[in-house]
């Protein structure tokens, strides 16, 4: 670039700059974020739009943007790990080249890193990480195959590494989501002799122990969860892998109320397990209803699940009487029942619902 571009370019990025200090609107963000990409910056376009949507939440343009980012970051790092585990492969690279993968979601290739790692002489730390692809898998797509994989790499791990806390946490979330409470309470017994006294652990244990009389064991348990399509609340006291984020701002009884009263919605529902809110309705009309979408959103997971779609993230149902919207969370689910074609506000509103307890899965 000559000596002029880079001067012109660079007053663009300036004014970009000052036009958001002015108006932080989500069009000038926008705006500053390209001119970053033109300039070069490519490693700031992710800040400003992680800083834009602490402003303007769920705007689909600056996601959209900020995922292009990050993975042009994450895949300029695999470039560079990969370079430089051919120049001398060492347990931090190969650490470092997993961890690039699953951020950016690709669980097959971070379970593929970890077992070159495994062939390398990697032991019992390439057993966990690939263990944790496999989990990271099987909680993003639902597959019995990944889950089962991910529990025997576990245990192997647990075996090499005995005093390592780490394989037993991942293997006690698994059992928590798909509800083999009798293993779980097995496996908090095994961590709570390498973490005496924590109350945490211990209350888990004791949740785990009114649970687990009448449990199923892993493999009936995971058959039975993937059949349903969907996984149960990790329970407390132990968490591994992706954490889940809280929620900034609202209630959800709040953001149901302002979603109910949009104009052109009948109804709007939230649901977590057994427990629903409705806004719109009321009295038996109500319960049906919240009954009717629970229902209908059990037999679509089963389906997306056996298909290959792996989890149900959203779905929309047009009738003689307006359109269904809903949008799925790892612990949560929102509806809204609507005329016509849902406006984006709404179906963005009911995206931020559902991620209440948990983003996407």
């Amino acid at each position: 670039m000559s000596i002029l571009g880079r001067i012109f370019r660079g007053q663009r990025h300036r004014s970009a700059a000052r036009l958001v200090a002015l108006d932080p609107s989500a069009e000038n963000y926008l705006a500053l974020a390209r001119e970053s990409v033109v300039s070069g910056e490519h490693n700031r376009v992710e800040a400003i739009c992680h800083e834009a949507l602490d402003l303007h939440p769920g705007h689909s343009e600056l996601v959209q943007m900020a995922r292009r980012a990050a993975r042009m970051r994450l895949d300029a790092r695999v470039r560079d790990l990969e370079a430089d585990l051919l120049v001398g492969a060492r347990p931090a690279l190969w650490s470092e080249l997993f961890d690039a993968h699953m951020e950016a979601g690709r669980f097959a290739r971070a379970s593929d890193v970890a077992r070159r790692w495994g062939k390398a002489g990697g032991g019992g730390e390439a057993l966990h990480l690939e263990s944790c692809g496999a989990l990271g898998a099987f909680f993003g797509g639902g597959v019995r195959e990944d889950g089962q994989l991910a529990w025997d790499l576990g245990q192997r791990a647990a075996q090499a590494m005995p005093r390592d806390p780490r394989p037993l946490e991942s293997l006690i979330a698994l059992s928590g989501r798909v509800g083999a409470h009798a293993e779980r309470r097995t496996l908090l017994a095994r961590l709570l002799e390498l973490r005496p006294g924590q109350p945490e652990l211990e209350a888990a244990f004791r949740e785990s122990s009114q649970q687990s009389d009448s449990a199923p064991g892993f493999v009936q348990a995971l058959a039975d969860s993937t059949r349903r399509g969907a996984l149960d609340q990790e329970p407390r006291g132990v968490q591994s892998g992706e954490q889940t984020k809280p929620t900034r701002g609202r209630s959800v009884r709040g953001l149901l109320k302002n979603i109910a009263r949009r104009e052109g919605v009948h109804c709007a529902t939230y649901q977590q397990g057994g427990t629903a809110l409705v806004q719109g309705l009321s009295g038996p009309v109500a319960d049906r209803t919240a009954r009717a979408i629970r229902e209908s959103v059990r037999k679509t997971r089963e389906l997306t699940t056996r298909v290959g779609l792996g989890p149900m993230t959203s779905l929309t149902v047009e009738g003689a009487h307006g359109t269904l919207v809903m949008s799925s969370g790892t612990l949560g689910m929102g509806a809204a029942w609507c005329e016509g074609d849902p406006p984006e506000e709404l179906v963005r509103d009911l995206g931020r619902l559902a991620e209440q307890t948990g983003g996407k899965v």
